[in-house]
């Protein structure tokens, strides 16, 4: 998975290089994290809370056509919500917990330019560093690098969590004359959050209900 990783921003750097003309750009914006999965759809236990993303990227654009990579941290956080049932009413409440995990990431995004706007969409890959699970209630604090979350099966230490998350992008966006650019992006991942190279053969029965993001991006950045 690593050499996944590697492999494509090093193509996405390569192209970019080769291109005749084009601009650099840093960027930074807020992230909203929801769980969905194949099966159910939204999972509404869980809600958004504030996550961070800062990135650079380069734009080269063919006319009305562009490339764009990106290199982006994206920090996801979000909250879970529980119901539980007393003397025989459904009341909801909200743990006070939150997961956070933190990605690099690197979307390679096709735009279609109509003026100043762009439509843009593509695939993204990202590496997992790490996260952290904290749950003031239950007095958790735990750091996904802990000894917990590398259950040892059939001999063979494995990480909990998938470390690679492949996710399709689809976005809007706005490049001003003065250098600035706006961008609103959703990306929906594929892969699951759960680490499954340990097992063989597991049928979509399996795969189809496992927990996945997607996200809502608003970035602002600067090219120069």
């Amino acid at each position: 998975m690593k050499k996944l990783f590697i492999t494509i921003f090093t193509f996405g750097i390569f192209f970019t290089i080769t291109a005749q003309s084009g601009s650099f750009g840093s960027h930074v914006g807020g992230v909203g994290t929801g769980i969905y999965n194949f099966q159910d759809g939204v999972d509404e236990r869980f809600e958004s809370n504030s996550g961070i993303i800062i990135g650079v990227r380069y734009n080269f654009k063919f006319g009305p056509i562009g490339f764009c990579p990106e290199l982006n941290y994206v920090s996801k956080k979000y909250g879970q919500i529980g119901e539980y049932d007393y003397w025989n009413n459904i009341s909801e409440w909200a743990t006070p917990n939150e997961w956070t995990m933190n990605y690099i990431s690197v979307p390679l995004l096709v735009k279609l330019y109509l003026g100043p706007v762009n439509i843009h969409a593509g695939p993204q890959f990202s590496y997992l560093l790490g996260g952290s699970l904290k749950d003031d209630e239950l007095g958790i604090n735990e750091d996904f690098t802990d000894d917990n979350y590398y259950p040892i099966i059939d001999g063979e230490e494995y990480w909990l969590f998938n470390e690679m998350d492949i996710s399709g992008v689809v976005g809007v966006g706005v490049d001003l004359k003065m250098g600035l650019y706006i961008a609103a992006r959703a990306t929906v991942s594929i892969t699951p959050l759960l680490n499954l190279d340990p097992f063989d053969n597991l049928d979509s029965d399996y795969t189809d209900p496992l927990e996945r993001h997607f996200t809502s991006e608003i970035t602002i950045g600067y090219s120069f």
